[in-house]
């Protein structure tokens, strides 16, 4: 998956529609530049995981403005600045990390031996049936 971070007056802005990010997922990640960033050579992306109250940092160099990002796995928010140097950095932008449905701890339903002997029946009376007119 693609997410997009602009760079505008050192601040680093998610686009509208790259908000939000699931965990369980990689994500691609490009970075849009204003000319202030034209003449820098070297760019890193620094990412701050926050995973149950602890926070992780990834300093990730970007190639022709894109990173592939850690995967996110526990993680409820991310954010995403860049740096060159100590000359030149932002402000980071803002992700809200969601569960995915598979880190949801749920008990799985398991119907009694009773209900699925019924549903089979069901199913067996409905096969068998003759459809003539």
């Amino acid at each position: 998956m693609d997410i997009y971070v602009t760079v505008r007056h050192r601040r680093a802005l998610p686009v509208p529609h790259s908000q939000f990010l699931v965990c369980g997922n990689e994500y691609l990640l490009h970075v849009l530049f204003d000319a202030e960033w034209d003449a820098l050579p070297d760019k890193y992306v620094r990412i701050l995981l926050r995973r149950g109250g602890r926070t992780l940092s990834a300093d990730i160099p970007l190639n022709n403005g894109c990173c592939l990002l850690p995967a996110l796995l526990n993680t409820d928010l991310v954010q995403i600045g860049v740096f060159s140097g100590s000359l030149c950095t932002t402000a980071p932008a803002r992700f809200a990390c969601l569960p995915a449905v598979r880190d949801i701890a749920a008990e799985l339903y398991r119907p009694d031996s009773d209900v699925l002997r019924l549903m089979l029946a069901r199913l067996a009376e409905l096969t068998n049936t003759d459809h003539h007119l």
